[in-house]
Protein backbone atom coordinates (compact mmCIF):
# COMPACT_ATOMS: atom_id res chain seq x y z
CA UNK A 1 0.00 0.00 0.00
CA UNK A 2 2.98 2.67 0.89
CA UNK A 3 4.49 1.71 -2.60
CA UNK A 4 1.13 2.49 -4.16
CA UNK A 5 0.64 5.70 -2.63
CA UNK A 6 4.18 6.98 -3.19
CA UNK A 7 4.32 5.85 -7.08
CA UNK A 8 0.91 7.26 -7.04
CA UNK A 9 2.31 10.44 -6.03
CA UNK A 10 -0.37 11.09 -3.29
CA UNK A 11 0.37 13.30 -0.43
CA UNK A 12 1.04 10.76 2.21
CA UNK A 13 2.34 11.45 5.92
CA UNK A 14 3.35 7.77 7.57
CA UNK A 15 3.99 8.12 11.72
CA UNK A 16 5.43 5.05 12.37
CA UNK A 17 5.37 3.78 15.91
CA UNK A 18 6.36 0.85 18.01
CA UNK A 19 4.26 -0.54 20.57
CA UNK A 20 1.18 1.52 21.51
CA UNK A 21 0.04 2.81 25.01
CA UNK A 22 -3.64 3.85 25.14
CA UNK A 23 -4.26 5.66 28.83
CA UNK A 24 -7.83 4.60 27.33
CA UNK A 25 -7.11 1.02 27.24
CA UNK A 26 -8.86 0.59 24.04
CA UNK A 27 -6.83 -3.14 23.53
CA UNK A 28 -3.85 -1.01 23.40
CA UNK A 29 -0.67 -3.76 24.16
CA UNK A 30 -0.26 -2.75 28.02
CA UNK A 31 -4.14 -4.21 28.81
CA UNK A 32 -3.99 -6.96 26.04
CA UNK A 33 -0.77 -8.43 26.83
CA UNK A 34 1.33 -6.61 29.71
CA UNK A 35 -0.94 -5.84 32.51
CA UNK A 36 -3.85 -8.43 31.36
CA UNK A 37 -3.59 -9.82 35.02
CA UNK A 38 -2.19 -6.55 37.08
CA UNK A 39 -5.14 -6.66 39.55
CA UNK A 40 -3.50 -10.47 40.58
CA UNK A 41 -0.54 -8.44 41.12
CA UNK A 42 1.06 -9.87 37.86
CA UNK A 43 2.90 -8.28 34.87
CA UNK A 44 3.48 -10.71 31.88
CA UNK A 45 6.95 -10.91 29.83
CA UNK A 46 6.01 -11.51 26.32
CA UNK A 47 10.06 -12.09 25.68
CA UNK A 48 13.14 -11.66 27.17
CA UNK A 49 11.82 -9.08 30.16
CA UNK A 50 15.12 -6.93 30.01
CA UNK A 51 15.02 -6.35 26.20
CA UNK A 52 14.10 -2.50 25.40
CA UNK A 53 10.84 -2.02 22.79
CA UNK A 54 9.61 0.56 21.26
CA UNK A 55 6.45 2.23 22.66
CA UNK A 56 4.57 4.95 21.76
CA UNK A 57 1.97 6.87 23.81
CA UNK A 58 -1.28 7.78 21.79
CA UNK A 59 -2.01 10.96 22.79
CA UNK A 60 1.62 12.26 21.82
CA UNK A 61 1.22 10.46 18.84
CA UNK A 62 -1.89 11.70 17.78
CA UNK A 63 -0.06 15.76 18.36
CA UNK A 64 2.63 14.76 16.45
CA UNK A 65 0.48 13.78 13.68
CA UNK A 66 -1.52 16.46 13.85
CA UNK A 67 1.68 18.83 13.88
CA UNK A 68 2.92 17.30 10.73
CA UNK A 69 -0.21 17.58 8.80
CA UNK A 70 -0.66 21.37 9.67
CA UNK A 71 3.30 21.04 8.24
CA UNK A 72 2.23 19.00 5.48
CA UNK A 73 2.95 21.79 2.68
CA UNK A 74 6.23 21.42 3.63
CA UNK A 75 7.04 18.26 3.82
CA UNK A 76 7.97 15.49 0.56
CA UNK A 77 5.08 14.52 -1.03
CA UNK A 78 5.74 11.05 0.31
CA UNK A 79 6.91 11.60 4.17
CA UNK A 80 7.77 8.31 6.18
CA UNK A 81 8.62 9.61 9.75
CA UNK A 82 9.93 7.24 12.46
CA UNK A 83 8.13 8.62 15.96
CA UNK A 84 10.81 8.17 18.76
CA UNK A 85 8.28 7.69 21.43
CA UNK A 86 9.80 5.80 24.41
CA UNK A 87 11.88 2.72 24.64
CA UNK A 88 12.13 0.39 27.50
CA UNK A 89 12.31 -3.25 28.94
CA UNK A 90 9.38 -5.21 30.29
CA UNK A 91 11.42 -5.64 33.82
CA UNK A 92 11.54 -1.50 33.49
CA UNK A 93 7.88 -1.41 33.61
CA UNK A 94 7.48 -3.97 36.42
CA UNK A 95 10.11 -1.80 38.60
CA UNK A 96 8.12 1.31 37.95
CA UNK A 97 4.71 0.01 38.82
CA UNK A 98 6.05 -2.17 41.76
CA UNK A 99 7.61 1.27 42.94
CA UNK A 100 4.25 3.14 42.31
CA UNK A 101 1.16 0.90 43.76
CA UNK A 102 4.20 -0.05 46.93
CA UNK A 103 3.38 -3.89 46.23
CA UNK A 104 5.67 -6.19 45.23
CA UNK A 105 4.49 -7.57 41.39
CA UNK A 106 5.33 -10.63 39.97
CA UNK A 107 6.78 -10.54 36.54
CA UNK A 108 5.80 -13.76 34.65
CA UNK A 109 5.98 -15.39 31.28
CA UNK A 110 3.25 -14.32 28.29
CA UNK A 111 1.12 -17.67 27.04
CA UNK A 112 2.18 -17.93 23.81
CA UNK A 113 0.76 -21.49 23.60
CA UNK A 114 -2.58 -19.64 23.49
CA UNK A 115 -1.80 -17.74 20.62
CA UNK A 116 -0.75 -20.74 18.93
CA UNK A 117 -3.69 -22.34 19.49
CA UNK A 118 -5.84 -19.77 18.87
CA UNK A 119 -4.06 -19.08 15.20
CA UNK A 120 -5.96 -20.62 12.60
CA UNK A 121 -9.14 -19.43 13.98
CA UNK A 122 -8.24 -16.14 14.86
CA UNK A 123 -6.24 -13.96 12.60
CA UNK A 124 -4.82 -11.17 15.09
CA UNK A 125 -3.55 -14.40 16.81
CA UNK A 126 -1.23 -15.34 13.74
CA UNK A 127 -0.15 -11.73 13.42
CA UNK A 128 0.86 -11.29 16.61
CA UNK A 129 2.56 -14.37 16.61
CA UNK A 130 4.67 -13.37 13.54
CA UNK A 131 5.73 -9.94 15.50
CA UNK A 132 6.78 -12.24 18.56
CA UNK A 133 10.63 -11.99 18.02
CA UNK A 134 10.47 -7.91 18.56
CA UNK A 135 10.24 -8.84 22.32
CA UNK A 136 13.62 -10.56 22.13
CA UNK A 137 15.42 -7.97 19.77
CA UNK A 138 16.56 -4.83 21.39
CA UNK A 139 15.07 -1.99 19.68
CA UNK A 140 13.68 1.87 19.40
CA UNK A 141 12.88 4.10 16.61
CA UNK A 142 15.39 6.79 15.78
CA UNK A 143 14.13 10.17 16.74
CA UNK A 144 16.87 12.34 13.94
CA UNK A 145 14.45 13.39 11.21
CA UNK A 146 11.31 13.51 13.58
CA UNK A 147 13.26 16.03 15.49
CA UNK A 148 14.08 17.64 12.11
CA UNK A 149 10.72 18.06 11.34
CA UNK A 150 9.20 18.65 14.81
CA UNK A 151 11.72 20.58 16.84
CA UNK A 152 10.75 21.06 20.56
CA UNK A 153 8.04 18.10 20.46
CA UNK A 154 8.09 17.54 23.83
CA UNK A 155 6.49 14.12 25.54
CA UNK A 156 4.93 12.81 28.09
CA UNK A 157 7.51 11.59 30.79
CA UNK A 158 8.24 7.91 31.11
CA UNK A 159 7.06 7.42 34.20
CA UNK A 160 3.65 9.28 33.65
CA UNK A 161 3.76 6.57 30.16
CA UNK A 162 4.57 3.36 31.92
CA UNK A 163 1.60 4.02 35.05
CA UNK A 164 -0.92 4.84 32.09
CA UNK A 165 -1.38 1.20 31.55
CA UNK A 166 -2.80 0.78 35.15
CA UNK A 167 -6.32 -0.45 35.03
CA UNK A 168 -8.68 3.21 36.13
CA UNK A 169 -9.55 1.62 39.64
CA UNK A 170 -5.71 0.81 40.44
CA UNK A 171 -3.93 3.95 41.35
CA UNK A 172 -0.73 4.33 42.96
CA UNK A 173 -1.74 6.32 45.92
CA UNK A 174 -4.72 4.13 46.63
CA UNK A 175 -4.31 0.27 48.58
CA UNK A 176 -5.03 -3.04 47.43
CA UNK A 177 -7.18 -5.86 49.05
CA UNK A 178 -4.78 -8.62 50.59
CA UNK A 179 -4.67 -10.96 46.92
CA UNK A 180 -4.16 -8.37 44.66
CA UNK A 181 -7.94 -7.47 44.21
CA UNK A 182 -8.40 -3.78 43.43
CA UNK A 183 -10.44 -1.63 45.90
CA UNK A 184 -12.56 -0.03 43.61
CA UNK A 185 -13.38 3.93 43.73
CA UNK A 186 -16.56 4.27 45.16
Amino acid sequence: MEAAYRDAGVRTIILRAGNVIDPEHNGDIMTAFLLREIVKGKVAAPGNPQVPTAYAYVPDWARAAVMLATRRERLATFEDVPFPGHSFSVSDLHAALSEATGRPLRLTRFAWWMMRLLAPFWELARDLGEMRYLWDLPHSLSGDKFARLLPGFQPTDLRRVMLAGLPDDIHPDKPMRPGGKAILAQ
